[in-house]
């Protein structure tokens, strides 16, 4: 009779256990669906325009460009003036990325940008000035006039072999650049005609 009573019990504080864990995991998928709700993103955040991507309208601070957009591009100015941006990955199969896509993104740290990737637009990164390290992908060029000018936190670059133009200031205003960066750049483009102006600072 006692094991009887004592595995009842341990029954009963079980179901209450259970059934406490069951409402708190209910209330935690009720808070991510709100949150995403409020602050994810969705596919509607994202202007497009054929296979190119024009706008973000979202509030995510980091943004995965879905691969289920279809885009090879990302317009010009397509993320302008996004302050709020800290992160952004582009998927694979984006083959250009536009003449100020990402102007003035102010707190933007981070950028992954795909090996499909191959032209980069005149000021793409302009005035990114939290902008720390970037990779710049194989089969890329030229890297165009004032592409990184004003990254002033930009301490890291790596540049392919196949990039075989610097525009005129394209590193104007990076002071954080590493000076064997800065070196490397010198003897590699020193033939260049924007040569003098590649850094101007």
């Amino acid at each position: 009779m006692r094991y009887y009573v004592a595995i009842k019990a341990l029954l009963w504080r079980c179901i209450k256990f259970y059934r406490s864990i069951y409402k708190k995991v209910i209330f935690i998928a009720i808070f991510v669906c709100l949150t995403l709700s409020l602050y994810g993103q969705n596919l509607e955040d994202f202007r497009v325009s054929g296979t190119v991507l024009t706008g973000y309208w979202g509030r995510a601070t980091d943004v995965v460009i879905p691969v289920e957009l279809g885009i090879t591009e990302i317009g010009e100015f397509a993320f302008h003036g996004r302050d709020d941006l800290r992160s952004i990955i582009i998927p694979v199969g984006v083959t250009t990325i536009g003449n100020g896509a990402f102007e003035q993104c102010r707190r933007l740290i981070s950028i992954i940008i795909p090996e499909s990737v191959t032209t980069i637009g005149i000021g793409a990164f302009f005035c990114c000035i939290n902008l720390t390290n970037i990779v710049i992908p194989e089969g890329v060029t030229t890297i165009g006039e004032m592409t990184f000018y004003g990254c002033e936190s930009l301490n890291s670059i790596i540049i392919p072999e196949s990039v075989t133009t610097i525009g005129y200031s394209a590193f104007d205003e990076c002071v954080a650049l590493a000076p064997e960066i800065r070196e490397d750049i010198i003897n590699r483009f020193g033939n260049d005609p924007f040569m003098p102006y590649i850094f101007n600072w």
